[in-house]
């Protein structure tokens, strides 16, 4: 498949779209990189928001295969039981979810989807033209079809059956002639037959935040100890097959002990997994994320236990290698 490091062409097609999607400022830095490549990715921006629409648009379905009633049991749980009519609300609550669905229909619908701009900065910045991809914790579609649309090559692999039938019917879907590959099995098994792999993106399960299965080596049904223990053991054994002077990303949040509500500090520990495995700790970013939902929690976290709301991910890079020679590589693209 031809690389399309600019999608500009069906992002803003009006045979799939209609209008074309409005591609904002046109300043030197966003010609160059789509979005400036500053330390805070700013995704309420206007521009960001249009840009995500218009690639969702495509038909990416990433909650699709997902267990609803269990995702009901993050922190996101009451939110969504809400937007699903399984809680009572005051009338003055049930009009504001009304005009929530409205604002967020059709991107949101209440489960965390993962961020096809982000996607598609991180491929486009990081990783040489017509790449290898791996993702060892695939979860939904998302990540699998922006690298085929962009004309990446990307292996993931999820445990969970469901869902990578669902992953594989979006690309029948979209992309057809993609080489998108989702594996279904545990990641620490199926990896070691994964190809070598010009960037490593992926995002883990943030502990038992949501539980995706029951399944023994599902990570988020695993305690703390033994999730980490797990979550090391994967990531060594996944930069493995990252190529020498190759660049790794990985999308993570803190979340709390449930029990105590003290941070597990789970930024930091996926920071030591990576530099224990080899890799050094290249750049931090900090991807701003929707506030439409933290209004409905807020009150409620913070008069009881004085708990900030969480608006935000971290996006941590690492290199495996040279990182002036692997950007050489991305620069030159691939020989």
């Amino acid at each position: 498949m031809k690389h399309n490091k600019n999608p500009e062409d069906f992002l803003s097609s009006p045979g799939l779209f209609g209008a074309p999607a409005s591609m904002g400022s046109m300043s030197a830095l966003h010609r160059k990189y789509t979005f400036p490549p500053f330390s805070v990715l700013n995704s309420r921006d206007g521009d960001w928001q249009r840009r995500k629409k218009a690639w969702i648009r495509l038909g990416i379905r990433s909650e699709v295969g997902r267990d609803a009633k269990r995702e009901r049991d993050s922190a996101h749980g009451p939110t969504v039981a809400v937007w699903h009519r399984e809680h009572k609300v005051s009338s003055r609550g049930d009009e504001y979810t009304t005009k929530l669905k409205k604002r967020t229909a059709g991107y949101v619908q209440g489960y965390s989807i993962f961020d096809p701009v982000l996607c598609e900065l991180m491929y486009n910045w990081f990783c040489p033209a017509g790449g290898q991809i791996i993702d060892p914790f695939a979860g939904g579609s998302v990540r699998g079809i922006v690298a085929g649309m962009l004309g990446y090559r990307y292996w993931g692999c999820d445990l969970r059956r469901e869902q990578v039938v669902a992953n594989r019917e979006q690309r029948s879907a979209i992309c057809p002639e993609a080489p998108i590959v989702w594996m279904c099995g545990d990641s620490y098994r199926r990896i070691r037959k994964a190809p070598l792999a010009d960037f490593f993106f992926t995002c883990p399960p943030y502990g038992d935040l949501e539980v995706y299965s029951d399944d023994p080596a599902e990570l988020s049904a695993m305690s703390h100890p033994d999730f980490i223990e797990q979550y090391r053991a994967t990531i060594r054994r996944s930069v493995r097959r990252l190529r020498p002077n190759r660049f790794a990303g990985i999308v993570v949040g803190d979340f709390r002990n449930k029990k105590t509500g003290e941070l597990r500090g789970f930024v930091g520990e996926t920071v030591d997994a990576f530099r224990d495995a080899g890799l050094s700790f290249y750049n931090d970013m900090v991807l701003t994320t929707s506030i439409i939902t933290l209004v409905i929690r807020i009150n409620k976290q913070f008069d009881v236990g004085r708990k900030i709301g969480k608006s935000h991910q971290n996006v941590l890079l690492f290199v495996k290698g040279d990182p002036r020679e692997a950007t050489k590589a991305i620069l030159e693209g691939l020989k």
